[in-house]
């Protein structure tokens, strides 16, 4: 059996308040340090409301993400759902798409990777989410079991910004 399938819910996607990240572009000029901000479940106990938050620009919001359902969906500034990002317990060969509240069509697709090597070390079991919007732009993203996020690419017609997790900690 797969080693990823059998990982628990939160093992790609750990929701642990305070856990910071770094990124860097590659061939870009700076880091990109966040900071994973967990708020308070509602009354329901059904939904966790989380943020990461640029470090060094206090009030500026990287993302703002609701957990619900057993999906992460992004939250547009007004608080409306932009769809399911994730599908939690993340696992290999799962696709799904949405529409975002901009009218597109985001088509998502989860594959497993295998080992990585980044600046931030060797990682097992990484997992890639690919999202296709309907009006041409594409990323990915890149997890791994214990840390979360570890790396992304945006691309902007053929070209790929490229990020890779540098360091991380748990705050």
């Amino acid at each position: 059996m797969n080693r990823a399938k059998t990982k628990d819910t939160f093992a790609y996607f750990p929701v642990k308040d305070n856990m910071q990240w770094v990124y860097k572009e590659v061939g870009g000029p700076g880091l990109i340090r966040v900071r994973l901000e967990v708020g308070p479940e509602t009354e329901q106990g059904r939904e966790l409301y989380f943020h990461y938050r640029d470090i060094p620009e206090e009030d500026m919001w990287m993302r703002h993400l609701r957990l619900r359902d057993n999906d992460v969906f992004l939250v547009d500034r007004f608080g409306d759902e932009e769809g399911p990002i994730l599908r939690l317990p993340m696992s290999v060969e799962q696709n799904w798409a949405y529409h975002t509240n901009h009218h597109m069509v985001v088509r998502c697709y989860m594959v497993e990777i295998g080992d990585v090597e980044i600046p931030a070390g060797h990682f097992e079991d990484v997992i890639k989410v690919e999202y296709q919007y309907s009006s041409g732009f594409s990323e990915a993203e890149f997890y791994a079991p214990g840390v979360g996020l570890i790396g992304y690419i945006e691309r902007y017609d053929d070209e790929d910004k490229v990020f890779q997790l540098v360091e991380w900690s748990e705050e």
